[in-house]
């Protein structure tokens, strides 16, 4: 689920819904400021209210004792080309890459260099693996 402003009806909605159909965990995210989301008002792109709703839905998951471990995310903390994405056309670029055109960091394609040379200049390497790692997560609850 992406996180805009407060919406904690919605955010306990999302885990209620995934422990009812059986989720082992639900990811909560906040947007990517590309596509749709350039025009996103700050507040939602950089969510003051991080804390407090993690706060509230760690709460209610105890209190109604259900299932799926949960995490969020704030790509601002995690930072640019955490993911690494390769589009149908073969290119290869990480995302997302906040400040970069298009929100990303293009890598080359997968049809004309190796993923294994496109690795080793990828400047954003640390926050791919950091990610992966759960390291910059921002909370998790397993």
């Amino acid at each position: 689920m992406v996180l805009l402003g407060k919406s904690m009806d919605d955010v306990k909605h999302v885990l209620r819904r995934g422990h009812e159909l059986g989720a082992k965990h639900v990811k909560y995210l906040t947007p990517v400021p590309k596509g749709r989301g350039r025009d996103l008002p700050n507040e939602f792109l950089n969510n003051p209210h991080l804390d407090d709703i993690w706060k509230e839905i760690s709460l209610y998951r105890e209190r109604e004792r259900l299932k799926p471990s949960i995490s969020m995310v704030d790509w601002r903390r995690v930072g640019k080309g955490s993911v690494i994405l390769v589009n149908s056309d073969g290119e290869m670029v990480g995302s997302p890459s906040i400040g970069e055109k298009d929100c990303v960091t293009p890598l080359g394609n997968v049809l004309e260099r190796s993923v294994e040379d496109m690795w080793e200049v990828y400047p954003y390497k640390n926050n791919h693996i950091r990610k992966y790692t759960g390291e910059t997560v921002l909370i998790s609850i397993a």
